[in-house]
């Protein structure tokens, strides 16, 4: 659970970022026009920006974010966003200083509080009836708080439920809905047309760092799992006969206690993959989904490896034509021929994933303690 909780705090962290800064921008747009039709604007904004990401951007959210982006600084935003998610933010919005922030999100984490339950402790005046908060380390409030993961942990709960949950993917996942967004300018004012595609630019700039970091963290945790197993069996000087057999007895409980990412057919294959050197993995890693890595790392050339991931990112193969095009010999029969460069293509392949393809991503998320 540790691994995927740090993974959704990154994200969680990145998407409040996100929202703190779309509330930046009305705020400037809205002040800057002195506009006295504002509710109307981010009426007709939000019935655009909702088709597109998803409830997050109804009006009530919109504002919300504005509001965020008045009351709390940026610093202070990024450092509790990393810790808590946007549904504790909303009920913070009634605290005028930083401080006051800083002081009920460790509240927070210290009694692991729901958002309602935090709601009663704003009421009661708890910041005024408390020692005022003396920071030794102002600029890491929380690095000295542990969140002990467990099945009623409302945080890793909150977490969990924002990453596989509806919204978030509307908000996360890049589609074919996302492809055309150009609004419908004839009943939109130069302002509204500014400010939808403002946002939209900075959605687009959250999807593609996310869905590319999400990929790579999943890939680089299996791998490290793969990996941590190897070492073990090493020290241990086991025989091939006698790993192969720990291995599926490995498999048999893991399969049992975390179900799918952990199957005999999988952990094998986890296995298999440690087997590559550090270098060569992470150079793909970014580039491909878990399922075509698992397909490469049975190859022992490194060039047609590299040349395979190339294709498959730019191309967005799916892992059965991947499958389909080592069989025949698609390497051999062009780019050994043409002596094509393919360390070249690896930068310009950089495009942006959509997590939800990786068929292992769900059900990593899932693993249980």
């Amino acid at each position: 659970m540790t691994r995927q909780r740090n993974m959704m705090k990154i994200t969680n962290s990145s998407m409040v970022e996100l929202f703190w800064k779309v509330g930046k921008v009305f705020n400037n747009v809205l002040l800057k026009e002195g506009n006295l039709e504002t509710d109307r604007l981010i009426n007709n904004i939000s019935s655009h920006l909702t088709n597109w990401f998803g409830p997050f951007f109804s009006t009530e959210n919109i504002i919300i974010m504005q509001e965020f982006a008045i009351k709390c600084p940026q610093t202070t935003a990024s450092q509790i966003s990393s810790v808590i998610g946007w549904e504790y933010i909303t009920e913070l919005l009634v605290l005028n200083t930083p401080e006051k922030w800083i002081f009920y999100t460790r509240v927070v984490l210290l009694e692991q509080l729901t958002p309602i339950a935090l709601k009663d402790k704003i009421a009661i005046k708890l910041y005024e009836h408390s020692q005022p908060l003396k920071l030794k380390f102002p600029d890491s409030p929380f690095f000295d708080i542990k969140i002990i993961p467990s099945k009623k942990n409302s945080i890793v709960e909150a977490y969990l439920s924002n990453i596989l949950g509806k919204n978030f993917r509307q908000i996360l996942e890049p589609n074919s809905r996302h492809k055309n967004r150009k609004p419908n300018s004839y009943n939109l004012s130069i302002v509204e047309h500014d400010l939808i595609n403002i946002t939209i630019n900075h959605v687009i700039d959250f999807q593609k760092f996310q869905n590319l970091w999400l990929n790579s963290f999943v890939n680089l945790s299996f791998r490290e799992i793969g990996t941590q197993i190897k070492e073990e069996m090493n020290k241990a000087q086991l025989k091939e006969v006698e790993k192969i057999d720990i291995l599926n007895r490995l498999a048999e409980y893991f399969d049992f206690k975390y179900g799918p990412p952990f199957s005999k057919f999988h952990l094998l294959k986890i296995f298999k993959v440690a087997n590559q050197s550090v270098d060569d993995f992470i150079q793909i890693t970014s580039l491909l989904r878990w399922e075509h890595i698992l397909i490469l790392s049975f190859l022992t050339d490194k060039n047609e490896q590299f040349y395979y991931a190339t294709l498959s990112a730019t191309e967005d193969w799916s892992a059965t034509y991947l499958k389909k095009q080592i069989k025949n010999g698609l390497y051999y029969i062009i780019a050994k021929k043409t002596n094509e460069d393919v360390d070249g293509i690896i930068e310009s392949s950089l495009l942006t994933k959509n997590i939800y393809k990786n068929k292992y991503f769900i059900d990593f998320m899932s693993v249980n303690p």
